[in-house]
């Protein structure tokens, strides 16, 4: 094997553990979509609100839904130890779109008709990243620039195959 021969495989395994990393960090954002998703259905199946006032007619509660005349959920509000959350569901109480702060970061998910997520703006520790899935929920293009590595894209098929990447 050529020196050439060398240097090129290992800078294609260096590329392909950033594509990892990147491809886990996604995982991550899906995660914390899906808790504060889940907090929220959850809150707003309780059936009741715990509530203290405190001062001059402060409402302080932990979770909070709200419903439209028909009784369908149109926002959820949710806080715990992990992280807080606003959710806007549409006219069939399907959530569309998740504004989430946490202690690894911070997200907007946006969510197509039937509630599959189709799109994620988060900004965690390492940086900022752009997601975007397909209306099966695979991931198809994902755009960072983290602090470790620098900018980045990849684009997959609806298989998962690497199409294109950059660097």
């Amino acid at each position: 094997m050529s020196e050439n021969d060398a240097r090129a495989i290992g800078e294609q395994v260096s590329r392909l553990e950033g594509e990892v990393k990147l491809w886990k960090r996604g995982a991550l954002v899906v995660l914390l979509g899906a808790l504060v998703a889940i907090s929220v259905s959850f809150s707003g199946s309780m059936g009741h609100a715990r509530a203290a006032v405190s001062g001059a007619g402060d409402l302080v509660v932990k979770s909070l839904t709200v419903v439209d005349g028909q009784g369908t959920r149109r926002i959820g509000l949710t806080v715990n130890k992990d992280a807080s959350g606003v959710s806007l569901f549409d006219e069939r109480g399907r959530l569309r779109i998740a504004l989430i702060n946490s202690k690894d970061g911070h997200q907007v998910t946006i969510a197509d008709e039937k509630g599959k997520v189709r799109a994620n703006l988060a900004l965690l520790s390492d940086g900022p990243a752009l997601f975007l899935y397909d209306e099966k929920g695979a991931p198809r293009a994902v755009i960072e620039v983290a602090k470790d590595h620098g900018p980045l894209a990849v684009f997959s098929d609806e298989n998962g195959k690497l199409k294109w990447s950059a660097p």
